[in-house]
């Protein structure tokens, strides 16, 4: 699920927790700066920009990804019905039934 983070509301996330400018340039720096190639063997491809991720292996992605996931957590209480485990990137999502049923007694 890291490669399914948009960048721009992680970022609006990160601002809205009142992280340090400095910090959030340096995280913007190690986050979209980012440069991949594909190996085959010996042989690598041309490098591309990486446009849309968080970089797995990153000691950060697990933060940033829990971050980017906090709001999500918040409305999925045992109060409302719905209950969210969440490991790395690792998503479970629960509720009592998809469809409500109704009984009637004659």
């Amino acid at each position: 699920m890291f490669d399914k983070v948009n960048l721009h509301a992680l970022f609006i996330k990160l601002m809205q927790k009142n992280i340090p400018f400095q910090l959030l340039r340096l995280l913007e720096d190690i986050i979209c700066v980012c440069f991949s190639c594909v190996k085959w063997g010996e042989i690598r491809s041309t490098f591309f920009s990486v446009m849309y991720c968080v970089r797995q292996g990153s000691v950060l992605a697990p933060f940033l990804f829990a971050i980017y996931l906090d709001d999500l957590s918040e409305i999925c209480t045992p109060n409302c019905g719905r209950f969210i485990t969440l490991y790395a990137d690792d998503i479970l999502l629960m509720t009592y039934s998809v469809v409500t049923t109704t009984t009637t007694t004659v």
